[in-house]
Protein backbone atom coordinates (compact mmCIF):
# COMPACT_ATOMS: atom_id res chain seq x y z
CA UNK A 1 0.00 0.00 0.00
CA UNK A 2 1.50 3.54 -1.15
CA UNK A 3 1.86 6.23 2.10
CA UNK A 4 -0.34 8.59 3.17
CA UNK A 5 0.15 12.02 2.52
CA UNK A 6 -2.12 14.44 4.20
CA UNK A 7 -5.03 16.66 2.87
CA UNK A 8 -4.78 20.42 1.86
CA UNK A 9 -7.31 23.30 1.82
CA UNK A 10 -7.70 24.19 -1.64
CA UNK A 11 -8.37 28.38 -2.04
CA UNK A 12 -9.68 29.03 -5.44
CA UNK A 13 -8.64 32.60 -5.34
CA UNK A 14 -4.84 31.78 -5.63
CA UNK A 15 -5.02 29.87 -8.31
CA UNK A 16 -4.25 31.42 -11.86
CA UNK A 17 -5.75 30.73 -15.30
CA UNK A 18 -3.26 27.97 -15.85
CA UNK A 19 -3.88 24.52 -15.99
CA UNK A 20 -3.42 22.76 -12.28
CA UNK A 21 -2.84 19.11 -12.81
CA UNK A 22 -4.25 18.02 -8.77
CA UNK A 23 -1.96 17.09 -6.17
CA UNK A 24 -1.95 12.84 -5.56
CA UNK A 25 -3.06 12.17 -2.32
CA UNK A 26 -3.77 8.73 -0.51
CA UNK A 27 -6.27 7.47 1.66
CA UNK A 28 -6.53 4.08 3.61
CA UNK A 29 -10.01 4.06 3.64
CA UNK A 30 -13.20 2.83 2.03
CA UNK A 31 -15.00 4.72 -0.29
CA UNK A 32 -18.58 5.14 -0.26
CA UNK A 33 -20.95 6.36 -2.77
CA UNK A 34 -22.86 9.60 -2.51
CA UNK A 35 -26.40 10.05 -3.06
CA UNK A 36 -27.56 12.94 -1.90
CA UNK A 37 -26.54 16.96 -0.92
CA UNK A 38 -26.34 16.52 2.77
CA UNK A 39 -22.97 14.38 2.69
CA UNK A 40 -21.42 17.33 2.02
CA UNK A 41 -19.49 20.44 4.31
CA UNK A 42 -20.08 23.73 3.16
CA UNK A 43 -16.77 24.59 2.67
CA UNK A 44 -15.30 21.47 0.40
CA UNK A 45 -12.08 20.76 -0.36
CA UNK A 46 -9.57 18.69 -2.47
CA UNK A 47 -9.51 15.10 -1.42
CA UNK A 48 -6.62 14.16 -3.72
CA UNK A 49 -6.27 11.69 -6.50
CA UNK A 50 -4.01 8.56 -6.30
CA UNK A 51 -0.74 9.32 -7.71
CA UNK A 52 -1.61 6.77 -10.96
CA UNK A 53 -4.42 9.23 -11.61
CA UNK A 54 -2.02 12.47 -11.37
CA UNK A 55 -1.68 13.23 -15.18
CA UNK A 56 -5.27 12.20 -16.09
CA UNK A 57 -7.13 15.46 -14.45
CA UNK A 58 -6.83 18.74 -15.37
CA UNK A 59 -8.00 22.35 -14.40
CA UNK A 60 -8.32 25.62 -15.49
CA UNK A 61 -10.15 27.51 -12.66
CA UNK A 62 -10.39 30.66 -14.23
CA UNK A 63 -10.54 30.05 -18.46
CA UNK A 64 -13.02 32.15 -19.40
CA UNK A 65 -13.65 35.99 -18.53
CA UNK A 66 -17.38 37.42 -17.21
CA UNK A 67 -17.82 38.91 -20.67
CA UNK A 68 -17.14 35.35 -22.46
CA UNK A 69 -18.77 33.55 -20.19
CA UNK A 70 -22.08 35.75 -20.33
CA UNK A 71 -21.51 35.42 -24.40
CA UNK A 72 -21.00 31.61 -23.87
CA UNK A 73 -24.16 31.04 -22.14
CA UNK A 74 -26.34 33.61 -23.67
CA UNK A 75 -25.14 31.55 -26.64
CA UNK A 76 -26.13 28.04 -25.38
CA UNK A 77 -29.54 28.94 -23.86
CA UNK A 78 -30.84 30.48 -27.42
CA UNK A 79 -30.07 27.11 -28.49
CA UNK A 80 -31.55 25.23 -25.75
CA UNK A 81 -34.35 27.78 -25.79
CA UNK A 82 -35.53 26.91 -29.45
CA UNK A 83 -36.55 23.32 -28.18
CA UNK A 84 -38.85 24.58 -24.87
CA UNK A 85 -42.87 24.41 -25.50
CA UNK A 86 -44.38 27.32 -27.60
CA UNK A 87 -46.15 27.80 -23.65
CA UNK A 88 -42.54 28.37 -21.84
CA UNK A 89 -41.29 30.43 -24.87
CA UNK A 90 -44.06 32.77 -24.49
CA UNK A 91 -43.45 33.21 -20.85
CA UNK A 92 -39.84 34.05 -21.17
CA UNK A 93 -40.97 36.43 -24.22
CA UNK A 94 -42.88 38.47 -21.54
CA UNK A 95 -39.75 39.06 -19.17
CA UNK A 96 -38.29 42.35 -18.69
CA UNK A 97 -34.81 42.73 -19.67
CA UNK A 98 -32.29 42.61 -16.60
CA UNK A 99 -29.39 45.33 -16.87
CA UNK A 100 -26.72 43.59 -14.73
CA UNK A 101 -23.38 42.15 -15.45
CA UNK A 102 -24.17 39.04 -12.67
CA UNK A 103 -24.30 35.56 -14.69
CA UNK A 104 -27.56 34.43 -12.51
CA UNK A 105 -29.21 36.99 -14.70
CA UNK A 106 -28.85 35.60 -18.06
CA UNK A 107 -31.02 32.58 -16.80
CA UNK A 108 -35.23 33.18 -16.32
CA UNK A 109 -36.77 31.77 -13.06
CA UNK A 110 -36.97 27.92 -13.26
CA UNK A 111 -40.84 28.01 -13.99
CA UNK A 112 -40.08 29.16 -17.01
CA UNK A 113 -37.90 26.38 -18.46
CA UNK A 114 -39.16 23.05 -19.17
CA UNK A 115 -37.28 21.17 -16.93
CA UNK A 116 -37.31 17.47 -16.33
CA UNK A 117 -38.01 15.79 -13.63
CA UNK A 118 -35.26 12.87 -14.52
CA UNK A 119 -33.05 11.32 -16.44
CA UNK A 120 -34.32 7.69 -17.49
CA UNK A 121 -31.04 6.16 -15.51
CA UNK A 122 -31.66 8.27 -12.69
CA UNK A 123 -28.50 9.84 -12.60
CA UNK A 124 -29.62 13.48 -13.37
CA UNK A 125 -32.80 15.58 -11.77
CA UNK A 126 -34.04 18.80 -12.67
CA UNK A 127 -32.70 19.45 -15.87
CA UNK A 128 -32.58 20.33 -19.78
CA UNK A 129 -30.62 18.67 -22.47
CA UNK A 130 -29.37 18.68 -26.15
CA UNK A 131 -26.83 17.82 -28.52
CA UNK A 132 -25.15 21.30 -30.28
CA UNK A 133 -24.34 20.72 -33.98
CA UNK A 134 -23.77 24.46 -34.39
CA UNK A 135 -23.57 27.79 -32.67
CA UNK A 136 -25.96 30.73 -33.24
CA UNK A 137 -23.66 33.29 -35.19
CA UNK A 138 -22.74 35.80 -32.26
CA UNK A 139 -20.31 38.15 -32.27
CA UNK A 140 -16.82 37.00 -30.68
CA UNK A 141 -18.41 33.90 -29.97
CA UNK A 142 -16.03 31.89 -32.52
CA UNK A 143 -13.18 33.05 -30.37
CA UNK A 144 -14.18 31.65 -27.65
CA UNK A 145 -15.31 28.32 -28.72
CA UNK A 146 -12.04 28.12 -30.70
CA UNK A 147 -10.30 28.84 -27.40
CA UNK A 148 -12.09 25.96 -25.58
CA UNK A 149 -11.30 23.47 -28.51
CA UNK A 150 -7.37 24.18 -28.03
CA UNK A 151 -7.84 22.32 -24.53
CA UNK A 152 -9.47 18.67 -26.49
CA UNK A 153 -6.46 16.25 -26.72
CA UNK A 154 -8.37 15.50 -30.22
CA UNK A 155 -10.00 17.21 -32.87
CA UNK A 156 -12.86 15.28 -33.76
CA UNK A 157 -15.37 16.27 -30.78
CA UNK A 158 -18.98 16.31 -30.00
CA UNK A 159 -20.70 19.09 -27.56
CA UNK A 160 -23.67 18.31 -25.08
CA UNK A 161 -25.40 21.24 -23.31
CA UNK A 162 -26.86 20.29 -20.03
CA UNK A 163 -28.82 23.23 -18.03
CA UNK A 164 -29.82 22.26 -13.96
CA UNK A 165 -32.03 24.11 -12.65
CA UNK A 166 -31.66 25.33 -8.74
CA UNK A 167 -32.70 21.81 -7.70
CA UNK A 168 -30.48 20.34 -10.32
CA UNK A 169 -27.95 17.46 -9.32
CA UNK A 170 -25.75 14.69 -11.15
CA UNK A 171 -25.79 11.61 -9.29
CA UNK A 172 -22.35 9.45 -9.27
CA UNK A 173 -22.14 7.88 -12.44
CA UNK A 174 -19.37 7.01 -15.48
CA UNK A 175 -20.19 8.24 -18.87
CA UNK A 176 -21.70 5.29 -21.39
CA UNK A 177 -18.58 4.31 -23.02
CA UNK A 178 -20.24 3.75 -26.06
CA UNK A 179 -21.01 6.74 -26.68
CA UNK A 180 -17.82 8.95 -26.13
CA UNK A 181 -14.51 8.17 -25.86
CA UNK A 182 -11.50 8.34 -23.87
CA UNK A 183 -11.90 12.28 -22.51
CA UNK A 184 -14.52 14.84 -21.21
CA UNK A 185 -14.35 18.50 -21.24
CA UNK A 186 -16.61 20.53 -19.18
CA UNK A 187 -17.24 24.26 -19.30
CA UNK A 188 -19.08 25.45 -16.38
CA UNK A 189 -21.57 28.18 -16.86
CA UNK A 190 -23.76 29.70 -13.74
CA UNK A 191 -23.69 28.53 -10.30
CA UNK A 192 -20.73 26.76 -8.26
CA UNK A 193 -20.96 23.06 -8.09
CA UNK A 194 -19.08 20.69 -6.58
CA UNK A 195 -17.54 17.78 -8.50
CA UNK A 196 -16.74 14.57 -6.78
CA UNK A 197 -14.80 11.79 -7.86
CA UNK A 198 -14.62 8.27 -6.16
CA UNK A 199 -13.25 5.09 -7.78
CA UNK A 200 -15.73 2.57 -9.66
CA UNK A 201 -14.06 0.06 -7.82
CA UNK A 202 -14.39 0.01 -3.70
CA UNK A 203 -11.79 -2.63 -2.95
CA UNK A 204 -8.59 0.11 -4.53
CA UNK A 205 -9.58 2.03 -0.99
CA UNK A 206 -8.37 5.28 -3.15
CA UNK A 207 -9.43 8.42 -1.15
CA UNK A 208 -12.45 10.42 -2.86
CA UNK A 209 -11.53 14.25 -4.29
CA UNK A 210 -14.04 17.00 -4.12
CA UNK A 211 -13.45 20.20 -6.65
CA UNK A 212 -15.54 23.36 -6.81
CA UNK A 213 -16.39 24.42 -9.97
CA UNK A 214 -16.87 27.86 -9.98
CA UNK A 215 -18.18 30.24 -13.60
CA UNK A 216 -15.88 30.00 -16.39
CA UNK A 217 -13.68 27.28 -15.44
CA UNK A 218 -12.73 24.34 -17.59
CA UNK A 219 -11.75 20.79 -16.29
CA UNK A 220 -10.72 17.32 -18.17
CA UNK A 221 -10.78 14.07 -17.38
CA UNK A 222 -8.94 11.35 -19.55
CA UNK A 223 -8.10 7.80 -19.38
CA UNK A 224 -8.23 6.60 -15.93
CA UNK A 225 -9.86 9.50 -15.10
CA UNK A 226 -12.40 9.12 -17.16
CA UNK A 227 -12.72 5.46 -16.77
CA UNK A 228 -12.20 4.47 -13.18
CA UNK A 229 -13.60 6.90 -11.61
CA UNK A 230 -17.50 7.82 -10.98
CA UNK A 231 -18.14 11.77 -11.17
CA UNK A 232 -20.67 13.67 -9.73
CA UNK A 233 -21.77 17.59 -9.95
CA UNK A 234 -23.88 18.49 -6.50
CA UNK A 235 -25.16 21.67 -4.90
CA UNK A 236 -22.59 23.09 -2.55
CA UNK A 237 -24.43 23.74 0.90
CA UNK A 238 -24.78 27.49 2.35
CA UNK A 239 -25.64 30.93 0.83
CA UNK A 240 -24.64 30.87 -3.02
CA UNK A 241 -25.70 27.26 -3.47
CA UNK A 242 -28.56 26.18 -5.64
CA UNK A 243 -29.36 28.42 -8.52
CA UNK A 244 -29.26 27.32 -12.14
CA UNK A 245 -26.11 26.08 -13.63
CA UNK A 246 -25.23 25.20 -17.45
CA UNK A 247 -22.57 23.07 -18.58
CA UNK A 248 -21.12 22.91 -22.25
CA UNK A 249 -19.49 19.00 -22.37
CA UNK A 250 -16.99 18.56 -24.89
CA UNK A 251 -15.75 14.51 -26.26
CA UNK A 252 -14.21 12.85 -28.49
CA UNK A 253 -16.47 10.29 -30.44
CA UNK A 254 -16.14 7.06 -29.85
CA UNK A 255 -14.63 4.44 -32.53
CA UNK A 256 -17.50 2.29 -32.55
CA UNK A 257 -20.90 4.58 -31.21
CA UNK A 258 -23.61 2.66 -29.67
CA UNK A 259 -27.12 4.11 -30.91
CA UNK A 260 -28.08 4.89 -27.04
CA UNK A 261 -28.35 7.78 -24.83
CA UNK A 262 -25.90 8.69 -22.18
CA UNK A 263 -25.72 10.67 -18.79
CA UNK A 264 -23.88 13.32 -19.37
CA UNK A 265 -22.95 16.55 -17.25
Amino acid sequence: MLPLRSRAHFFLSHLSSNSLHLTPCLAARNLKSCNGLRSYSSHPKISGIPEYLATCFSFWPNFLSLSEQRLLLTAALQRMDSLDSPRAQRKRSKLKPVHSDEIQDIFAPDALYDFAEGHFDGVIHHYREMHLTSWPGLTGLPEIIQRILSLCPSKDVQTHLLHLSSRGDILPHVDNVGASGSWILGVSLGDQRLLRMEAVDDSSRTEPFELLLPSGSVYLQRDHARYKYKHSILRVPGPGGGQQRLSVMLRVRPAFPLHRSVSDQ
